[in-house]
């Protein structure tokens, strides 16, 4: 089984290969599927009996990108921002929310390109931006790097750095172990969904070793 603590404001990657549950452990995280056994707690309260005020702080980005292709970035954020955020806000409040958004994932200068235009990686930051928009404090990323150059995986994985110390602990799930460093955290599922190392990147070194 699994069992660990994310410390607030820190960056945790969660690796194992295909079977070890890295999928089932999203799904009690956000619900999707609920546990069986165990529990999730956030902020030393059980999930399943406060569901509505945890997803109310829970961001989650799908490995899949959703977003229209015909919209440009901003009208895309926009739209999710009239949705996500206060039903009283003004059209300044929206429009502020959206450039921070976008500020905050490192697409400034992109706000009237379309999303068929962009790339792969910029797609996942649009993706990013949407959920930033709630103001989570836990971010969740499901394979964020699948698909994206040596490069952009280090970029993305420097982006969720600079989020975890923004006030939103970011929890990714991935099996791409490149720029892994870059965490606070790492937790390694092995068969059967057994958590087999847990700590820091350095230290994991020496435990594989």
């Amino acid at each position: 089984g699994t069992s660990m603590g994310v410390e607030p404001n820190s960056f945790v990657v969660v690796v194992g290969g295909s079977g070890t549950g890295k999928s089932s452990l999203l799904g009690c995280i956000t619900g999707a599927s609920p546990c069986t056994s165990g529990s999730v707690c956030f902020d030393g309260i059980d999930t399943r009996g406060n569901r509505n005020a945890f997803d109310a702080v829970l961001g989650y980005v799908p490995q899949k990108d959703i977003m229209h292709d015909e919209l440009t970035v901003e009208q895309s954020l926009t739209y999710t921002a009239k949705l996500r955020i206060a039903r009283d806000a003004t059209r300044t409040e929206i429009k502020a929310a959206v450039a921070h958004a976008i500020e905050a994932v490192d697409l400034g200068g992109r706000e009237k390109t379309m999303i068929a235009n962009l790339s792969g990686g910029q797609k996942k930051r649009v993706s990013i931006a949407m959920e930033l928009l709630a103001s989570p404090r836990l971010l969740i990323l499901d394979e964020p790097t699948s698909g994206l150059s040596p490069d952009l995986d280090r970029s993305m994985m420097e982006l969720c750095r600079k989020l975890s110390h923004e006030n939103c602990t970011v929890l990714m799930v991935t099996h791409n172990m490149s720029n892994i460093n870059l965490c606070d955290k790492i937790a390694f599922l092995g068969t059967g969904g057994v958590l087999c190392y847990y700590g820091s990147p350095e230290a994991m070194d020496e435990y594989l070793m």
